[in-house]
């Protein structure tokens, strides 16, 4: 039962008490078998396509657990120019790698209305102590987080664009039949021109890539819609 609810004009975010029991990523969440100790949240916050989540070196008070929605993180070069670090999706954790200095460590957006829990931090620290077993879960979560960037790394590191480009779709596949939804007919929640950031490449690029893989009936694409007709051919390209 939702027990109180306000609109924040300003901000066009909107704020609910948590509800477990009804939230799209409950039997995701890492935190479902402590309902009892469900005070480490501390609302949901839902926000829409453009605005900003947190920016970087603000002081961090929450994580966020994704309800649903899609939200980049990044960072400024130099120059000035965006690098887009991450993309999360529905029952991910947002904020691991800034919890070592308390300050968050680059910029989030979101690509599309999201809705969020924000776990208190500070909450969190003393259920530590009463459940150790949780802290064990948040250190598993941070070493994956360290696995998914040595990975990145490495992918970056591939030469061919089209292996960048298929390891990509393929991992957003199967990041997708994870959490309950269709792997193999997906909506792109991010432009032609971030995949192209975050993957190092340029968007002209992933438009070739895109035509190439469609017009080898690897892909049927519709927009930001796609479609995906013939796995094999696609991990021959990862491969």
């Amino acid at each position: 039962m939702i027990l109180k609810q306000k609109y924040n004009v300003k901000n066009i975010n909107y704020y609910n008490d948590i509800n477990c029991k009804n939230c799209l990523t409950y039997k995701l969440c890492i935190f479902f078998k402590y309902k009892k100790f469900i005070t480490i949240f501390k609302q949901k916050k839902i926000i829409h396509k453009g605005e900003v989540l947190f920016k970087k070196k603000e002081r961090m008070y929450f994580l966020y657990t994704i309800q649903s929605g899609t939200i980049k993180t990044y960072n400024f070069s130099k120059q000035g120019n965006e690098q887009i670090t991450r993309f999360y999706f529905k029952s991910d954790l947002i904020g691991l790698d800034s919890i070592y200095n308390s300050v968050y460590s680059n910029f989030s957006k979101a690509l599309e209305t999201s809705t969020l829990c924000k776990v208190s931090i500070s909450k969190l620290n003393n259920l530590f102590i009463k459940i150790p077993s949780l802290g064990q879960k948040i250190i598993n979560l941070m070493s994956k987080e360290i696995k998914i960037n040595s990975y990145f790394i490495s992918l970056l590191s591939r030469k061919k664009a089209e292996i960048k480009l298929a390891t990509f779709i393929y991992d957003l596949s199967k990041k997708f039949k994870i959490i309950g939804y269709s792997h193999e007919n997906f909506f792109l929640s991010m432009t032609r021109s971030d995949i192209g950031n975050y993957l190092g490449i340029t968007v002209e690029t992933v438009s070739r890539i895109l035509s190439k893989f469609k017009k080898s009936n690897i892909l049927m694409i519709n927009g930001k819609n796609i479609i995906i007709n013939n796995y094999l051919k696609l991990i021959n390209f990862i491969n």
